[in-house]
């Protein structure tokens, strides 16, 4: 069926709102194109050197596909100010972790803290956070490169449940740099000048379950805290 429009005021007004629409979504287009992408989508064209100090347990990955080691366009800065230094959309932290408030809930995640047998200094600051620690994964570790020994935790927030975020604190001397990976782990650096931190991910989305690569990130002592200096991507 044919249909006609007899009314030309009416013809002309159709015309106006499909220019109107075309107008708008091309306007639309032309703004997402000129956006900043997020999370580990900005890839500098800068090549960074060829590392020898990788892990061995890195040693699976070299046998899949890789990106060379890339100088990032946005590196990571962590700080003790971590909330201001670290953007929030890179995270898949749970806005909702739990505090010291929350241990009653959970005696068993409480129980497991007790038996780390911490230092007051150590106890208090995850009891304080809502956070537990993995025995595996502490390292007493130099990190920055000025010879004295410092501490590294890595575990997992209290109460979590798929519990995709590892909570990474480092404690140098006074003060605590603290970061996230999302299912990956800090490992030092050979030269103790910093070290390496794994992301798992879907795509450009931070993995929940089924990963199809792997950002690994080098990160070096700034005097202030640590800078992502480079930055490779496994796929499976």
């Amino acid at each position: 069926m044919k249909v006609t429009f007899k009314n030309p005021k009416l013809i002309i007004l159709l015309q106006l709102v499909i220019i109107i629409i075309l107008a708008f979504s091309l306007t639309y287009t032309i703004k997402l194109a000129k956006q900043p992408k997020q999370a580990y989508s900005l890839w500098n064209t800068k090549l960074a050197e060829t590392y020898i100090d990788e892990p061995k347990d890195f040693g699976a990955y070299k046998v899949s596909s890789s990106s060379a080691w890339i100088v990032p366009a946005d590196p990571m800065v962590i700080t003790t100010s971590l909330i201001e230094k670290f953007p929030i959309d890179r995270l898949f932290a749970d806005d909702n972790a739990l505090t010291e408030n929350d241990w009653e809930e959970y005696p068993a995640s409480k129980e497991q803290l007790d038996k780390q047998n911490l230092d007051k200094r150590y106890y208090d600051y995850f009891i304080k956070n809502g956070r537990v620690p993995a025995p595996t994964l502490t390292k007493d570790v130099d990190i920055n490169g000025d010879g004295t020994q410092d501490k590294v935790f890595q575990g997992r927030r209290l109460g979590c449940a798929s519990c995709h975020t590892t909570y990474i604190d480092i404690f140098i001397n006074d003060k605590i740099y603290p970061t996230f990976s999302n299912k990956g782990v800090l490992t030092p650096r050979a030269d103790n000048k910093g070290f390496y931190i794994e992301n798992e991910f879907t795509g450009t989305d931070y993995a929940t379950c089924c990963t199809d690569n792997t950002v690994i990130s080098k990160y070096e002592w700034n005097e202030n805290g640590f800078t992502e200096i480079a930055r490779k991507k496994i796929f499976f």
